[in-house]
């Protein structure tokens, strides 16, 4: 069991005499990794208040939660409404899986979650501030100098970190349906067009939190790689303008061009205070399908070999169709993925 594992690390690192306030109670979100909330009785001053264990399925690359723990931590520290990384070790395995521990942010998503409920109970205020205030988060994670990341991990920093384990996990001897694609973005990745700055990569409404209308937190850095900052605006105007939301197709339509809509505000906003040089957008979002992609398609070989797959169904296999024409649009690279099967699973 997660509480008795996680309590096990806890007392190794902190005290054997600790003891749950809170037992661990999964957090919702949490679309690659599970998050857990949890408190403790009667602990040191710096594990008093409510924390979240954060486990990374066993299909992660290696050295995930390392980068992870480093990136959001190098935030932290300077000044970004970051979690804290409250412990880390990345000798132990909490249900096989890596973990750390991290400060649970005050605050709440701007966005609640991707279906049409929880999309037009926020509609006035996403409408009204989230672009403006993912454009100012941006600006301030962009204005840090990442030499210190490059410095400690190399490519495993930057986009090359990617190449390593996307389009590996087909199961068989076969090519992988994704190398055409991979191959591609390999050959014409650009060269910086600004200076490198880190990008968060994953800046939807769901991993910003807010209070009263201030950004409170800035959560989930999985994505987060060192690059021309045209990486975050790419990323972000994808998964806006794709909206890979749980709607009927007609539905869904309407929401990706209010999701366009956004996207644009967001870069008006972003360009307003920064002089970045965004021509390499197109490439970025290439880049991005093919990521979530990569995630969509080892789900569906796993599900079509009746293998487990760590986690739940991926949140863009809804439009894994449009995401091919969106890639071709971008590469003249037309991919041939497997098709849906009739009954998904989930862990």
């Amino acid at each position: 069991m997660v509480a008795n594992e996680l309590l096990a690390c806890l007392r190794a690192a902190v005290g054997h005499d600790l003891e749950y306030a809170e037992e661990p109670v999964r957090l919702g979100g949490g679309f690659y990794t599970a998050n857990y909330r949890f408190s403790l009785r009667d602990a040191p001053v710096d594990w008093t208040g409510p924390m979240v264990l954060r486990l990374f399925p066993t299909h992660a690359p290696h050295g995930l939660d390392e980068w992870e723990v480093a990136v959001q931590t190098f935030a932290h520290d300077r000044g970004l409404p970051a979690p804290a990384v409250v412990l880390h070790d990345p000798d132990s395995t909490i249900e096989g899986r890596q973990w750390f521990v991290m400060e649970l942010m005050p605050g709440s998503p701007a966005m609640e979650g991707l279906n049409a409920r929880q999309l037009l109970g926020g509609l006035s205020r996403i409408v009204r501030d989230l672009p403006r205030q993912t454009a100012e988060v941006h600006l301030a994670l962009h204005d840090l100098d990442p030499a210190p990341l490059i410095d400690s991990f190399g490519e495993s920093a930057i986009v090359a970190r990617w190449w390593t384990h996307i389009a590996s996990r087909s199961g068989d001897a076969r090519p992988h349906p994704l190398e055409p694609g991979v191959e591609w973005l390999k050959r014409n990745e650009p060269d910086p067009r600004s200076p490198l700055v880190l990008c968060h990569g994953d800046s939807w409404g769901g991993n910003i939190l807010l209070d009263h209308g201030k950004v409170t937190g800035f959560i989930d850095w999985t994505v987060a790689t060192v690059a021309e900052p045209a990486l975050d605006v790419a990323f972000l105007s994808t998964a806006l303008t794709l909206a890979p939301v749980a709607m009927p197709r007609p539905i869904q339509r309407v929401a990706q061009r209010f999701g366009k809509r956004l996207a644009d505000v967001y870069r008006s906003a972003y360009e307003s205070g920064s002089n970045a040089d965004l021509s390499s957008v197109p490439y970025y979002e290439a880049l991005r399908c093919l990521l979530e992609l990569d995630g969509v398609v080892g789900y569906r070989i796993a599900a079509a070999q009746g293998l487990p797959f760590d986690g739940p169904r991926p949140t863009w296999d809804g439009i894994a169709d449009q995401m091919v024409t969106y890639f071709a649009d971008r590469t003249g690279v037309q991919l041939a993925i497997p098709q849906a099967t009739a009954q998904g699973h989930e862990r």
